[in-house]
């Protein structure tokens, strides 16, 4: 959305690049001054595992802001190291494939939102001096300009680690009068010591880019997902504005409040408290969010596995002949966390998690790595030229829960062979003794023969042997988050300061009804089978009072009222759509477990739950014009007049 907007005291611009002029637009970074509040800063809007997000804007050459901007900024310092029994996280060059599928990804689904990227080759580290509030560049005391070396073969040389298979970076002085290559780490060196003396930054500047990393600048939204959804169930501005940023707070309070905006469930079409309206427009808002999902995974071929509100921007379109509520735009502003995980010896790709899920409930639980001691069992060696796999018997002291897609790694705990064995569950008893092979791998002769004599002893079993079972994730875990955001936006709400239909309640009610639905159902039990009988049990007694429809209307205390408004038939729908989006619910699930996606096809999973969900909100959107209570009349009326005929 195009503004005009000033900016709220004790915030300041600061430009990334030459002033704006008459014909020359330019972008701003927006930074809190020193004061109470602390030190000068910059405004960070997300910090995830490997980036961050900063505050900024695009000022026309009389200051004004007209648009609102997202500064991100690659972070290799603090990508956590994922949970797989790996010593370090992602390397250098995983995250720089990560960040190019997203943004990639970003252009592909909204091109007008990515305003710049950062070329490779122009990338210098960047700082700000608080005491002319302008960004700098430190540069070397040899001379020359720093910039950031990705060319292996250079720090070999120099007797560093290598940039594209580890986390470390070194930044390498250009241009040096000496002619001499100097290098100093990257990764946040300490301005105070003698690094900072090396690198040439003064201890007072504040950091924006220390690592001279990629950046890119995208559209921003002053509301999430979370925010729009309790903005159409009658939360006001200044309640969404009191969880915000002070700065966010302000600049939201600016763009809504206006013309009667500050009310409860304003820029609705028609009547303030109408039920379909805010119906269609809830659906309307997860079809949005379902479609930004399904590019992101057709473009990139990797799940995000952090899916939550914070991950959606709502954008406001220009001032129009429709209320903004029907004009908005939800789109996905943030990277994921996903990190590959090649299987050794083959081309099978898996995926974990680096660094934190997003916000709890919104992604499944209890889906780490697990490292266990267990006893495994020797049962026959196949040896196919210089490759061997095993079968073997993990059993564990105590049950574990594995599923289908779950890959199983384990070393053995003596003799000459060494390395990992992969392998995925062919049967669990009782989830103590885990039956698999292990994918074929590559082994000399004499470790072939000696465990072929090992599986001939009669002690043919390792003791104390390490294993670990990692989760296979993939797209179902993020079709299981956007089912968690659907039940945020149609079912949530708040009654005043406790809790009216929390998260957790409505998850946990929806899984209910999903296992009670789908046990009844035939395994190949078609779509109209499974609506119908959701619809059936919504019917019977007793009901789930978190699952009735009159939490559409969010935080109004008269939500109750009218509440055979919907067809019974179209609030069946919405709730099996959810239930389909759920992996592991028998008859009913789009996948039977989180890690069930093919190679190259992890959108497939969510076509068909999308395209269900697109039709009905076609249909929602009928009941805003039209008075289906009138229609089941009328309907009665013809009927009993067809009966005298």
């Amino acid at each position: 959305m195009m503004t005009s907007a000033t900016l709220p005291e004790g915030y300041k611009l600061v430009p990334l690049e030459a002033p704006a002029s008459a014909a020359c637009w330019s972008l701003y970074l927006v930074a809190r001054e020193a004061g109470e509040a602390g030190p000068a800063d910059w405004v960070v809007l997300q910090n995830p595992p490997y980036c961050y997000a900063y505050l900024g804007c695009i000022c026309d050459g009389e200051g004004r802001v007209r648009e609102w901007v997202q500064l991100w900024v690659q972070n290799a310092e603090e990508a956590s190291a994922p949970e797989a029994g790996e010593a370090e996280g992602p390397s250098n060059q995983q995250l720089d494939v990560r960040w190019e599928r997203h943004w990639q990804a970003t252009g592909q689904l909204s091109p007008g939102a990515v305003l710049f990227r950062s070329p490779l080759e122009t990338l210098e580290p960047l700082y700000l001096d608080p005491l002319d509030w302008k960004i700098t560049s430190p540069r070397p005391a040899a001379g020359g300009r720093w910039m950031l070396c990705r060319d292996d073969e250079v720090l070999t040389r120099a007797s560093l680690a290598a940039y594209s298979n580890s986390r470390s970076r070194y930044l390498l002085a250009q241009g040096a009068a000496d002619g001499e290559a100097h290098f100093v780490p990257a990764l946040r060196p300490d301005l105070a010591g003698a690094a900072g003396e090396e690198l040439g930054a003064d201890p007072a500047w504040l950091a924006l880019n220390p690592q001279a990393a990629p950046m890119a600048a995208r559209t921003h939204a002053l509301l999430d997902f979370e925010d729009y959804a309790d903005l159409l169930g009658g939360a006001t501005v200044a309640e969404i504005g009191a969880r915000k940023r002070e700065c966010e707070a302000q600049l939201l309070s600016a763009l809504l409040a206006p013309e009667g905006r500050e009310t409860r469930r304003h820029g609705l079409l028609l009547d303030w408290n109408n039920p379909a309206e805010v119906f269609y427009l809830k659906l309307r808002l997860l079809c949005q969010t379902g479609r930004a999902l399904l590019t992101h995974l057709r473009e990139t071929q990797a799940p995000l596995l952090n899916l939550d509100p914070a991950s959606f921007g709502v954008f406001l379109a220009g001032p129009g002949e429709l209320p903004w509520s029907w004009t908005t735009v939800c789109e996905l502003v943030r990277p994921g966390r996903a990190v590959p995980l090649p299987i050794q010896g083959t081309g099978v790709e898996r995926f974990i998690g680096s660094g934190n899920a997003g916000a709890p409930g919104y992604c499944p639980a209890g889906l780490e790595s697990r490292d266990h001691n267990v006893t495994i069992l020797l049962r026959d060696v196949k040896v196919e030229r210089d490759r061997v796999s095993l079968e073997v018997t993990i059993k564990t002291k105590s049950p574990v829960h594995v599923s289908a897609s779950d890959w199983v790694c384990f070393r053995l705990s003596s003799g000459r062979v060494t390395g990992d064995f992969y392998g995925t569950v062919s049967s669990a008893e009782e989830g103590r003794e885990l039956r698999l092979w292990t994918l074929p791998r590559p082994m000399s002769p004499r470790e072939s023969e000696e465990l072929c004599g090992v599986k001939t002893n009669k002690y043919n079993r390792f003791e104390r042997c390490w294993c670990q079972l990692i989760p296979a994730l993939s797209s179902p875990y993020d079709l299981y988050s956007l089912a968690v955001l659907g039940g945020r936006a149609l079912l949530c709400h708040h009654d005043g300061e406790a809790e009216g239909n929390s998260l957790g309640e409505v998850v946990d009610a929806l899984e209910s009804l999903g296992r009670e639905v789908g046990e009844k159902l035939p395994a190949e039990a078609d779509w109209r089978a499974i609506v119908t009988a959701v619809e059936n049990r919504l019917r019977q007694e007793p009901k789930d009072p978190r699952l009735t429809q009159e939490h559409l209307l969010g935080w109004l205390p008269d939500r109750g009222a009218g509440a055979n408004w919907l067809p019974a038939s179209l609030w069946a729908e919405t709730l099996a759509v959810l239930l389909r989006l759920m992996p592991g619910l028998p008859a009913i699930s789009q996948c039977e477990d989180y890690g069930q996606a093919a190679s190259g096809q992890l959108h497939v999973p969510l076509e068909q739950p999308l395209a269900e969900l697109e039709s009905l909100c076609a249909r929602a959107r009928s009941l805003v014009f039209s008075d289906w209570n009138a229609n089941r009349e009328m309907r009665s009326v013809l009927e009993g007049l067809r009966s005298l005929i």
